[in-house]
């Protein structure tokens, strides 16, 4: 009998083990990801790629956007190759949603919000209950 409890520990452990692996996986993956998306929208602003600054928003920030008067869909992407470094700091991840502090070249951080659509990270206004520190 006494080893059954021992196995029963051991499997309780295993289990134990792979939820942590699996939990700190996935973190550091959205942590990979978010950063990523901040980088591409902060490279987008810089080179005034509408295209761009659309690609890496939710979709109620997007249409915002697009359903504005001044919004030309035929504009010409920006002609810039700039390359800003950006800064990716203080990130918090709650769920689907998440904020960021986010400088590029020395200039002062902003905090920018996050929510994932469809399995992808994206730029979004707060919406909902803002994450906490994880």
């Amino acid at each position: 009998m006494p080893w059954l409890v021992a196995a029963g520990a051991v499997l309780v452990v295993a289990v134990a083990a792979i939820v942590i692996v699996l939990v700190v996986r996935r973190g550091s993956a959205d942590r990979n990801s978010i950063t990523e998306v901040a980088t591409t929208f902060a490279t987008a602003i810089a080179n005034s790629d509408q295209a761009g600054v659309l690609s890496v928003l939710c979709a109620e920030e997007s249409e915002e956007i697009t359903e504005d008067d001044d919004y030309d869909p035929n504009a010409a992407a920006g002609a810039g190759d700039a390359k800003p470094q950006v800064s990716v700091s203080e990130l918090k991840v709650a769920g689907d949603t998440a904020s960021a502090q986010v400088s590029q070249d020395g200039q002062p951080a902003a905090t920018l919000y996050f929510r994932k659509e469809s399995g992808t990270w994206k730029v979004c206004a707060p919406a909902g209950p803002q994450p906490a520190a994880t």
